[in-house]
């Protein structure tokens, strides 16, 4: 028999341990400060109302550009006007897709400036074909 013992690796202290905790700790808080800098959140507009005076429910979206994809709003029903809060922000320009399944899509084009004098709310005309007529902000 051998009279060498064999004793375990003693642990770290306590307090080692507690600093290299709280040094972890420290670094993850500092890349998460770091990543949510680096990511931009969008503006929203807090409110868009769409009124369509047509005789048909409308499918509404809005876009910041002609070949740009919407962002679908949802369904104004005939002669009604709806709400629809937190809407992102689409830029300078806004293109409101107007949609009755049975007769087409027709794009309208207003200016940031122009939805925010008519404090952002659009309206669709009686006599609003999506292949012929006109909408106007305000």
């Amino acid at each position: 028999m051998s009279s060498v013992l064999i004793h375990p690796p003693e642990a770290r202290p306590r307090s080692q341990r507690f600093a290299i905790i709280a040094l972890g700790v420290i670094a993850s808080l500092a890349i998460l400060a770091g990543l949510f800098a680096l990511v931009k959140r969008p503006d929203f507009v807090s409110n868009v109302s769409v009124a369509n005076k047509s005789a048909y429910p409308l499918e509404v979206d809005v876009a910041p550009g002609a070949r740009a994809a919407a962002l679908p709003l949802g369904v104004v029903d005939a002669h009604s006007t709806d709400s629809f809060g937190d809407v992102i922000d689409q830029g300078d320009t806004w293109v409101v897709r107007v949609t009755d399944p049975a007769r087409g899509t027709r794009e309208l084009n207003f200016t940031r400036s122009q939805l925010e004098h008519a404090n952002w709310h659009v309206t669709i005309p009686a006599d609003f074909d999506p292949g012929a007529g006109a909408a106007r902000a305000g």
